[in-house]
Order: C-alpha cells, then sequence, then structure tokens
C-alpha cells in the first residue's frame, strides 16, 4: 500500500517541478474537495507529459468529492475523467483540446478560464472562434469569467451554452495579447450574445484594452439595454470608444436602474446626465462616470430640475469633466453635493478652461 499522509486532508495546493510530481498521490485522499494544483511546468517531451498523468491518474478514483480544482495545467484525459463531479474550475489554457475535454462537464457551476503566456510569442495566449472545434453546453453553469478569448470566441461559446441560470459574466483581455482586436462589429456580437440572458444576468464586466478602432458607436453595445437585472455592471473601453449623448445615457440608465455598482468608460453626455443618475438610478452607491462633457456646465445647470435627495443613495462618484469652465466648478460642486448627499468619497478629475483668461487673450491649453 503506498504512503498516506493527512488523510483527512479536503484542501490541497501543490507545487513541484515535473521531477517532483509524483509524490503527488501521498496526499490525495477520499476526503479532498479542493484541490489547487499552481505549477507552472513547461512539458518538452512525451515521457513528462506520461510522468504527471500517471501521478494525476489517482484524482479520478480516489476522490470522490472533488468539487474545485484550480489548475495552470491539466492533462486533458484527466480532466475529462473529473467533469461528472467538478463544480468549479479555474483553467489557465494553453491549448485548444482543453474546450473538448469540458463537454463532459454537466454539474459544473463557475468557470474561469485564464490566459496562458507563451514564451515562443512573448504573450498571452488567445483563442479565436475558429480555434475551437467543440463549444461546451455546461447545463449548470451560473458564472463564466473569460480571459482568453476574443470576442468573437467568447460571443461563440456563450451561443453554445445550454444553462438558462448565467448570472455573471466577466470579459477581459490581456493588454500584452497580440491577437485579438476588436472591432464594432465584435463587440455587438458579445453583447447579442448576452442579451440573451437577460433574465438571469445580475454581474457583468467586459474590459477591453487591446487593439481597437478607436469609436465603435454606441449601437455596438445597444443589447445590452435588455439586461434589466444588473446590479454590478462594468464596462471599461480605451477612452474615446464608446460616445454616448444624453438621450441614449438616458436609456442606459434606465436598464440599469437597479444596478448598484456602475463603472462606464463612455463618454460625450453632458451634466444633465448627473441629473438622470440620481432620477432613474437613486439606489446605485458606487459609480465611475467616465468623460462627462462639461463645455456648457453652467447652462445645463440651470436647466436642471429638482430632485428628490431623500431616495439618493450614491457613497462613492468618479467622473472625468471635460472642457470645464475654472468659474463653473464651485457650482458643479455644490450640485453634485445637493443631489447625492450621502456622498463619502468623491474623485474629480476636471479639464479646466479659464475663459476669464481667454477674454483677456490669454493662452489656454485645452
Amino acid at each position: 500500500m503506498s504512503l498516506q499522509l493527512l488523510p483527512n486532508l479536503d484542501t490541497l495546493t501543490w507545487h513541484s517541478s515535473v521531477a517532483g510530481i509524483e509524490s503527488i498521490s501521498y496526499f490525495i485522499h477520499e476526503p479532498l474537495k479542493e484541490l489547487i494544483f499552481e505549477t507552472r511546468m513547461i512539458v518538452t517531451e512525451d515521457h513528462q507529459s506520461e510522468c504527471i498523468e500517471s501521478a494525476l491518474a489517482c484524482l479520478v478514483n480516489r476522490c470522490p468529492g472533488l468539487r474545485r480544482l484550480y489548475a495552470h495545467d491539466f492533462p486533458p484525459k484527466i480532466l475529462a475523467n473529473l467533469g461528472s463531479r467538478l463544480e468549479f474550475l479555474s483553467f489557465a489554457v494553453r491549448r485548444p483540446g482543453f474546450f473538448s475535454a469540458l463537454s463532459s462537464f454537466q454539474n459544473l457551476t463557475r468557470l474561469d478560464l485564464e490566459s496562458s503566456f507563451s514564451t515562443e510569442i512573448l504573450s498571452s495566449i488567445i483563442f479565436d472562434e475558429e480555434d475551437v472545434t467543440v463549444w461546451p453546453t455546461l447545463p449548470k453553469l451560473r458564472s463564466l469569467s473569460v480571459k482568453c478569448f476574443t470576442l468573437r470566441a467568447a460571443a461563440a461559446m456563450l451561443g453554445g451554452l445550454e444553462t438558462n441560470e448565467l448570472s455573471r459574466f466577466q470579459f477581459s483581455q490581456p493588454h500584452n495579447a497580440i491577437r485579438g482586436a476588436w472591432t464594432a462589429e465584435s463587440v455587438h456580437l458579445l453583447c447579442a450574445a448576452l442579451a440573451r440572458f437577460s433574465k438571469s444576468l445580475t454581474w457583468l464586466q467586459i474590459f477591453c484594452f487591446g487593439g481597437g478602432p478607436g469609436n465603435v458607436g454606441s449601437a455596438a453595445i445597444e443589447p445590452l439595454l435588455e439586461l434589466h437585472h444588473l446590479t454590478e455592471v462594468s464596462l471599461r473601453w480605451p477612452r474615446g470608444t464608446i460616445i454616448l449623448d444624453d438621450a441614449r445615457a438616458s436609456r442606459l440608465l434606465r436598464s440599469f436602474s437597479k444596478a448598484r455598482v456602475m463603472h462606464l468608460s463612455v463618454h460625450g453626455h453632458s451634466v444633465r446626465t448627473m441629473h438622470l443618475l440620481a432620477t432613474l438610478c437613486p439606489e446605485v452607491k458606487e459609480v465611475d462616470f467616465g468623460d462627462v462633457d462639461a463645455s456648457s456646465c453652467e447652462q445645463d445647470l440651470l436647466s436642471i430640475g429638482e430632485v428628490d435627495a431623500r431616495h439618493t443613495q450614491l457613497k462613492h462618484l468618479t467622473a472625468y469633466f471635460a472642457h470645464l469652465d475654472s468659474k463653473a466648478i464651485n457650482p458643479l460642486i455644490n450640485f453634485i453635493a445637493d443631489i447625492f448627499p450621502n456622498l463619502e468619497s468623491i474623485s474629480i478629475h476636471p479639464d479646466i478652461v479659464d475663459t476669464a483668461l481667454n477674454d483677456r487673450g490669454a493662452a489656454c491649453d485645452l
């Protein structure tokens, strides 16, 4: 009988080289529920791959209660055999064959797909739609995070899911990825795929910081207006990507009226949208409101009606006010304080225009 160490262990975190992988079997027993396999091994020969697979094969028979697996790499065959029991999987994907192994995961409720760094291309590995031949159905999935896909691939994966319970979704790409430049079309594809989960989705993050076309137009994110149950939403793009006038900003805020946390990297809307935020989203507690066009701030403030501030709950506000006249700073701050009396922190980044200096003919750097 092989050596058994810590037979009542329910969580195991393992670091080793290929040479030391065999001793993992000493710690794998029936009570094990969670394995954190953080070893980053560069496998260069077939016998090394066989060694790893042999050492981890005991997981299949010894650990019927294994529910959570975190891994940077893992033999696809072993992974497929664990599929029926795992409920949570966090995996750094290096090869497209991994996705075929996911077809056996019928009880998975949470899936986090991380990116891997390639020393050959000196970049994170990003998969596109054509790299994957079989998309998993994952009928019980509730939470999905993808950091190794292009927008098109993420949309394709969402399209293949058979779950009706997806409540959390995160998409982001590494800054160092050389693949996966996004377009207005690919942004729209992802947003349209998400709209299918309008009844269940409550938490959404989309971070796009790779290569892009500049302004993609507000129509690209139009399908997100169907997501009326979001309690937390973060849409992060490079500055200038999504332009929303006040009318479109109003539609967005109406759709996200249940949000408690809202981070929107959009620009083009005026100071009047601060009033809309207080009126349409009184229960929001944390907001990053992107770039606000403050070029007509004084006139906007005069045209804004009163807000019943007793119902606003905003505690943390971040906003960048572009083309803000120096004379309008105090009225703007007073206005914000009036409509959001519960503010605990405020981060304002003003782009100041001093009209008094301009009137005297002085140079003003915009």
